[in-house]
């Protein structure tokens, strides 16, 4: 049933696109101020067709200086129908590993870190006691090519969620418990074998930052993130089964399960508003975060990888009324019944921010040229409807 529920939401899109582009020129045309909608009635028509296939969530697109266009839909809370906004506080999910990627390439900037220096160099065996420890690099950890085993892959017979993020953790030993527990044990495979995407790699390197600052990750996070770009919401979760406005729901009727965000440490455990993930793309097109040494090294995605870089996803996109390609950095992010999108267009100067509370909400490949992130991107990035 899950598998048609996604089917059907991608056949209500492709039919509901076309009527929806036609209604929402012709309003853009008819309004007071058509020249400002007018330049939005590409992105209004792609939220249109979203809306009637049941979209839940927001969309913000941006350059470096400022919001373009910011859309809301469906409810943030159904029980007390809470509207979504991008003012509100989401769990970022994965994109909490752009960030720690971030932290991580702030520190080699610093000479306090190393690409290709050992996890072992940085943290002693009783920290993380992992056979293969001197193997595994610190690009091995970015780039989910360290063969650490992997938490999401511990399936329980009775919960969709793994044991692993649901159990309860000490704010002081988030990184560290599983450093020298679970994550150090028996891996699935040599390191820098092959791809692998799993969590214990930012975990791990959550413990390597920690180590080197002598801080706390949510304390590093402030100094380092969320203070100097002034982004007041952005926070590291280190409360067991902290709070949210924002509900996850599994479809268009059923809750999500329960999921201890604490758990996912560097890896998934940051909240914060739509509105400050955009302030923090901005950012990063500039270079008040990140240098531009970094983002050439961060930013470089690997074609026999999937086009893995570090922290983020680097790769050339076809993409309608653009011409020739676009290079799109790209951040996906799911817990539970939230997932989220972030795609940077460096060489375009744009940002596109999206959050759904749905976690059956289907975003289609941008390589497959259909689908709502295609359809979103080349509105946002090309004018295109």
């Amino acid at each position: 049933m899950h598998m048609n529920m996604r089917g059907s939401l991608v056949v209500a899109f492709t039919l509901t696109f076309t009527s929806a582009l036609l209604s929402s020129t012709a309003a853009a045309e008819n309004a007071a101020d058509n020249a400002v909608n007018a330049a939005n009635a590409p992105l209004d028509a792609v939220m249109n067709a979203a809306a009637a296939s049941g979209f839940s969530g927001v969309v913000l697109v941006g350059d470096e200086t400022r919001v373009l266009y910011e859309k809301s839909l469906g409810l943030a809370d159904r029980a007390t129908g809470t509207p979504n906004s991008a003012a509100l506080p989401w769990r970022w999910a994965s994109v909490s590993k752009q960030v720690t990627a971030a932290i991580a390439a702030q520190l080699i900037d610093e000479g306090k870190l190393a690409l290709d220096r050992s996890v072992a160099d940085y943290l002693s065996a009783a920290q993380f006691p992992a056979k293969n420890a001197r193997a595994i690099t610190i690009r091995h950890l970015l780039q989910h090519t360290s063969g650490l085993p992997n938490p999401s892959a511990e399936d329980s017979p009775t919960n969709p969620i793994p044991l692993f993020y649901r159990r309860k953790v000490a704010a002081a030993s988030i990184h560290s418990e599983p450093t020298r527990g679970f994550c150090a044990g028996l891996g699935k495979g040599a390191p820098g074998a092959a791809f692998e995407y799993n969590n214990c790699d930012y975990l791990v390197l959550g413990a390597v930052i920690e180590q080197l600052t002598g801080r706390r990750f949510a304390e590093v996070l402030a100094a380092r993130i969320s203070q100097p770009l002034k982004l007041a919401s952005v926070k590291f979760v280190s409360e067991n089964n902290a709070p949210e406005v924002v509900k996850g729901y599994e479809d268009a009727s059923q809750p999500e399960p329960a999921v201890n965000l604490a758990t996912y440490g560097a890896s998934g455990a940051l909240m914060g508003t739509p509105r400050d993930l955009l302030a923090l793309d901005r950012a990063l097109l500039g270079e008040g975060l990140l240098s531009r040494k970094s983002k050439e090294q961060f930013w470089a995605g690997n074609p026999k990888l999937g086009y893995v870089a570090l922290g983020v996803w680097s790769f050339p996109a076809t993409l309608k009324g653009c011409k020739g390609a676009v290079e799109l950095i790209e951040r996906r992010g799911a817990i539970s019944g939230i997932q989220v999108r972030n795609i940077i267009a460096p060489k375009l100067s744009r940002a596109l921010v999206v959050f759904t509370n749905r976690g059956d909400w289907e975003f289609g490949e941008i390589w497959q040229g259909k689908g709502f992130s295609y359809e979103l991107l080349s509105a946002a990035l090309c004018g295109a409807s």
